[in-house]
C-alpha cells in the first residue's frame, strides 16, 4: 500500500514551491470532446494560474471554475510584442455571454490587469452557476499599438 501524502493530481500543491507543468489533457471518454486546456496549466504556490498563448488561432480559449474559487488567471504574449516594445497596462472586462451584459464586477477582482513581464493576469472570482463570462483582455503597449484577446469563463453548475 503507497505511503500517505499529497496526491500527484492535478489538484495538488507543487513539490518545494516550484510550479508544476502539465500537458494538455486527453478526453476521459473515447469518442466525447474534452474541455479544451491551455497550452500549459501551471500551479504556482499561491494557487492556479491559468496561463494561455496570446494571439490565438481563432478558437476561443475557456475555462471551468466554481462558483466559489479565486484565482488568477494570463494570457502570455511571448512572440506577440513587436522588437523594442514592451507591454505598458492592460484592462479586463467581463460580460454575460447569454445576455451581453456587464459581468466585471461580478467575476473579476479588478478591471486593471496585473503585468509580469510578457503575461497579462487577471484574478477571476464568483460567478453563476451554469454561465459562461466573455474575458476580454485590452493590452496596450509602449510604443501605442494595442492587442486584443478574449476567453470563456464556464462556471461549473454541479
Amino acid at each position: 500500500m503507497p505511503t500517505p501524502g499529497p496526491s500527484t493530481f492535478l489538484g495538488s500543491p507543487p513539490p518545494g514551491g516550484q510550479p508544476r507543468v502539465f500537458p494538455a489533457l486527453a478526453p476521459a471518454v473515447p469518442g466525447v470532446q474534452a474541455t479544451p486546456t491551455p497550452a500549459r496549466f501551471v500551479f504556482l504556490p499561491a494557487g492556479r494560474l491559468y496561463q494561455f498563448a496570446a494571439g490565438g488561432d481563432g478558437v476561443v480559449p475557456y475555462f471551468i471554475k466554481q462558483p466559489s474559487e479565486t484565482y488568477p488567471i494570463a494570457f502570455n504574449y511571448a512572440g506577440q510584442i513587436p522588437a523594442g516594445a514592451t507591454i505598458s497596462s492592460g484592462t479586463v472586462s467581463a460580460v454575460n455571454a447569454s445576455t451581453g451584459d456587464d459581468a466585471s464586477a461580478l467575476v473579476l477582482d479588478s478591471t486593471t490587469a496585473t503585468i509580469d513581464d510578457v503575461n497579462v493576469v487577471a484574478r477571476v472570482k464568483s460567478g453563476v452557476a451554469g454561465i459562461d463570462y466573455q474575458l476580454n483582455f485590452l493590452v496596450y503597449l509602449s510604443e501605442s499599438s494595442v492587442l486584443e484577446d478574449n476567453m470563456v469563463m464556464r462556471v461549473a453548475s454541479y
